[in-house]
């Protein structure tokens, strides 16, 4: 079935009504031509009732019987004319009946309330629930129509298969839920309904949208199930659930063709740390499912790198400015597994990160971020192999030097944002790299040799800054003699 992205609920609920109640109104109406049922004699007592009130009216009724037929006997002689007031049993629409007192109400903190009175918004999300429920209805109601059918004629065939008819009957006891659906090895096991829905995310507001988007993830994990949405709202795109499937469809530059960008969350291999990682970064960020929907992604760390980004360019009138999403991974180790996403998705991004000390604070251990950089630049390589552009720049030693000063404090992405903003120098600085990731330069900084060591070169750039701002005794880059001696 398909649900439009105006689709509204008042006709699905009368179609639900319906179907709700037929089984009511069969009844109803059998029993209404029962001479011994409740209602059949409740019909006779409501006759009798209104009979017994036209009683003491009866003399000016016949009064006007009589005027009546004064004035026909007049032609007719042998005519006479009763007037004669009695109500018969009444014939019980009973459908129409029970429709105007029944309906959907929403129960809320003020009473309850008709479908009518809610908004636009919760009208759609019930519209999406009586959907799913009455074609499971409507469903159930033609199989147990064809299963009646068949065993009927199965059990007036002279030869009859007592084996068929056993299990024609067990099908109908199960859809009457008195029990179980026997084996059938000749039944396939496909999902019985497809929901197409457009735009699910119109008039819900974003709280409603999250909730509206883990109802329909588990509506497609029902065996029963399958969903398919159209989207413009990131609130409706999970790429770590299991058994999603994300298609963009992404136009030519000449707009003759449109060509398919195919995401399957089952054929992305993430670790168990990398998984739980990206899934608390999508239930905080919802800006890591905008990388599906056409924007260049820009990869950064964290919250500072984004607010120095945005505040770069938010006078610019740019096409950067409408095109590139800067995607914030809120930590250095889950750049790697957002990488396979974009790797797998086969679109084109930038990605910047600091590169960190190589050892601890201390001096005494080696620092894991140190490392995590050389994972970072073997993505890369396995992108760009792939034939995906890749961009690819890191701070020295990290965003807040980049900046041009010293360790920003605990409101870092204020601050840096304020440093982007109030200095000009800074913004265009900013602004510049933001560039590089974006469409200008070479995939690499200039300089880089990409046939020597990554961590090599990184430790020359590195070595070079700490003389320029006297770092160069930092433990934090030489290591204390205990950990060069480890090694």
């Amino acid at each position: 079935m398909r649900v439009g992205s105006l689709d509204d609920a008042i006709k699905t609920e009368e179609v639900l009504l319906t179907l709700a109640l037929s089984p009511i109104v069969t009844e109803l109406k059998a029993s209404a031509k029962d001479e011994n049922s409740d209602l059949f004699k409740a019909r006779l007592a409501l006759a009798d009732t209104v009979n017994k009130v036209a009683v003491p009216h009866e003399a000016r009724i016949n009064e006007i019987s009589e005027k009546v037929m004064g004035s026909l006997q007049a032609v007719f002689p042998d005519l006479g004319v009763k007037l004669q007031v009695e109500m018969p049993p009444p014939d019980l629409k009973i459908e129409t009946l029970l429709k105007q007192g029944s309906g959907i109400r929403i129960e809320e903190a003020s009473g309850k309330s008709q479908l009518t009175q809610q908004g636009t918004g919760a009208r759609r999300a019930l519209f999406w629930s009586m959907l799913q429920v009455h074609n499971e209805m409507e469903r159930d109601k033609e199989r147990r129509t064809a299963v009646e059918k068949a065993l009927i004629s199965e059990e007036k065939k002279k030869t009859r298969d007592e084996a068929k008819i056993e299990q024609l009957a067990a099908t109908l006891a199960a859809l009457d839920g008195t029990g179980d659906f026997p084996a059938d090895a000749e039944d396939p096991a496909l999902p019985g309904y497809i929901l197409l829905m457009d735009e699910p995310e119109n008039a819900l507001h974003p709280m409603a949208a999250r909730l509206a988007q883990t109802h329909l993830y588990a509506l497609a994990n029902h065996p029963d199930w399958q969903v398919l949405i159209t989207t413009h709202s990131p609130y409706f795109i999970n790429p770590l659930e299991d058994h999603t499937t994300i298609a963009r469809l992404e136009r030519s530059v000449d707009g003759k063709s449109i060509s398919p960008l195919i995401y399957v969350a089952d054929q992305v291999s993430f670790s168990p740390d990398e998984k739980e990682n990206l899934k608390a970064l999508q239930l905080t960020d919802v800006s890591l499912a905008e990388v599906f929907f056409g924007s260049y992604p820009i990869l950064v760390e964290g919250d500072t790198e984004q607010a120095a980004f945005l505040g770069s360019v938010q006078n610019e009138d740019s096409n950067l400015k409408r095109s590139a999403s800067i995607i914030r991974a809120r930590g250095k180790a889950i750049l790697i597994p957002l990488m396979k996403i974009l790797h797998h998705f086969k679109t084109d991004f930038g990605i910047v990160h600091d590169v960190d000390w190589p050892f601890s604070k201390s001096g005494e251990s080696h620092n894991p971020m140190w490392t995590i950089n050389n994972s970072i630049r073997e993505a890369v390589i396995a992108c760009r192999q792939d034939g995906i552009n890749v961009r690819h720049r890191w701070s020295i030693p990290d965003f807040e030097r980049f900046l041009g000063g010293e360790e920003l404090g605990k409101d870092k992405p204020y601050e840096a944002y304020k440093a982007v903003t109030s200095d000009k120098a800074v913004g265009e600085m900013v602004l510049d790299r933001m560039i590089e990731l974006y469409v200008e330069g070479s995939p690499d900084p200039d300089g880089y040799d990409s046939q020597k060591p990554h961590l090599d070169q990184l430790l020359e750039q590195l070595s070079e800054w700490a003389a320029q701002h006297g770092e160069d005794g930092n433990v934090r880059l030489t290591g204390s003699p205990q950990a060069q001696s480890a090694g």
